[in-house]
Parts: C-alpha cells; structure tokens; sequence
C-alpha cells in the first residue's frame, strides 16, 4: 500500500459509505498479551524500520490477526468528519455506518448521516455507489480483490475510503509502512472497554487506533488529524457491534439499480487535484 487509507474528503460525487445492518454470532478472535507494567516507559524497537516503544507492535499484530483470521466480518461505525466552514475554521458532521465484507473480494457499506445515505457495494468485479433518496447511482469495473479496489479508487478518482485500513490483506503493514514514530499511551476506557491507546505519525498526519485490552483485538476507536491542512481537521469513529464470520453470501454485494433511478459518470479528479463538485 502506497498510501493510508484513511479519511480524507472522498473524490465522489455520490459520496460513498452507508451500512447494512450487522449479523452473524459474535466468535472467538485474537486477543492482545498486555505490555508487562514496568517503572519505566518500554524501550525502543524497531517496526518497520520506524522508532516504537516496544508494547505497540503486539497490539497491532493482535488487532490485524483479530481482523484477517475471520472469514467475514460486519460492525458498526459512528463517525465524525470535520469539514471547513471558512479557512482554518471547521465543523463536525455526523453519521452512522454499517459494514459487511468477506475476504478477499466482497465489501458493502451504508452510511446515513447527516448528508443522507449513501450505499457502497463491491461484488469482486465492479464498485457501485447509491444514493437511493435522490434515486442516483454509479457503477465502474474493479479489480478483484478488497486491495486491488481500494487502490484503483485512490489512484484513478482520488477516493479514499474510510477506515479500508481495516479491510485490507494486511492491516499491520497499511498502519505502520508510512508512520514516522509509534507510541504505546496507556490503557484508557472507551465505552466501558479498556483499551490500549496506540498513536503513530509522520509530519503531515497523526493517527491514533484504541484496542481493547482483553477478549477480541477488534478495534473500538480510530482518530486521524491531519496536520498539513489549516485547523488540523480530524476523522473520529467509534466502532462496535463487531460480528466475525457473520453470513455473507453473494446477493448481500450485489447491486441492482432501483426502478426509476438515474445512473450518473464517475468522475475523475480535476486537473488541480480537488474532487468534482455534485451541483445536483
């Protein structure tokens, strides 16, 4: 992966990210060994070729063992995106989401927020994107596989995908190839879960991912800033709900226009890099 994919504005003129509800049973999945508690703070270590104090990456490997063990997953995600209202100056826009995906090739997201629905489906062949209240939708060809996709949306219409840091074959590697510096904060609560509060960085973006300390490594918090943009903005979601190896067959990705509705153009970045404006 060249690039996090984390949230930054998406590049679609149907802005993706809506959920199904979640199903399944809730099933046994990797669990974090605690830091040992110690005096002192961890000694540094290496990972990948980063400076890290040494209780992250067992957090980490945890979590992406957690997410890549599971056949299919679904949960549910509570966000906050904060968008400029003038230069340096921002607001949070609210939204809730459902996900369902099957590795290594099915994915499908819907996400109602302040903004309307928006339903995302990839059936390991194409990406769609719905808006059902306004009854438009798009639909392009896509590689297949979760990876290939993702990078496809970035590199040919500069969409990023929130949180696809969790969907992809390999988690630890996508939070921790472009970090400069990974630090391990404690153990804090998140909703009632005590979690260990990881944070990783570079110059221009800080991210943080909270893990819970026992049971499941299935991660309950992730927050970026981004700190080469006026006012630092920041992504916060609350993730839970969490099912592994929930149903996932087929006909749950694929997409069929609603009667009535209108498909509209993909369209590309324009040439100074900034997504299309809808105007609809």
């Amino acid at each position: 992966m060249e690039l996090p994919r984390i949230p930054v504005v998406l590049a679609l003129a149907l802005v993706p990210f809506a959920f199904l509800p979640s199903c399944g049973s809730t099933e046994e999945a990797a669990e974090v060994e605690p830091p040992a508690e110690t005096a002192d703070a961890p000694e540094p270590t290496a990972l990948g070729g980063v400076e890290a104090d040494a209780s992250v990456e067992p957090v980490l490997r945890a979590m992406a063992g957690a997410l890549r063990s599971a056949r299919s997953l679904s949960f549910r995600v509570e966000s906050w995106t904060d968008e400029e209202m003038e230069e340096g100056v921002h607001y949070s826009v609210g939204a809730e989401s459902r996900v369902l995906l099957r590795y290594p090739d099915r994915l499908l997201v819907d996400r109602v927020g302040e903004k309307g629905r928006r339903v995302m489906r990839y059936d390991g062949a194409s990406f769609s994107v719905c808006d059902p209240e306004r009854g438009l939708w798009g639909r392009i060809p896509a590689p297949g596989t979760i990876d290939g996709m993702l990078d496809m949306l970035h590199a040919d219409y500069g969409i990023v995908v929130p949180l696809a840091d969790l969907f992809v074959g390999d988690p630890y590697d996508a939070y921790t190839s472009v970090a400069d510096r990974a630090l391990h904060l404690g153990v804090h609560d998140v909703r009632g879960v005590p979690c260990h509060q990881v944070s990783l960085s570079t110059d221009w973006l800080a991210w943080q991912i909270w893990v819970p300390v026992e049971g499941p490594a299935l991660p309950r918090r992730v927050e970026i800033r981004y700190l080469d943009e006026a006012g630092s903005p920041r992504y916060l979601a609350h993730l839970d709900e969490w099912k592994v190896d929930p149903p996932a067959e087929d006909a749950a990705f694929l997409f069929t226009p609603p009667a009535g509705s209108e498909e509209i153009e993909f369209r590309r970045p324009t040439t100074d890099g900034e997504a299309p404006a809808d105007g609809r």
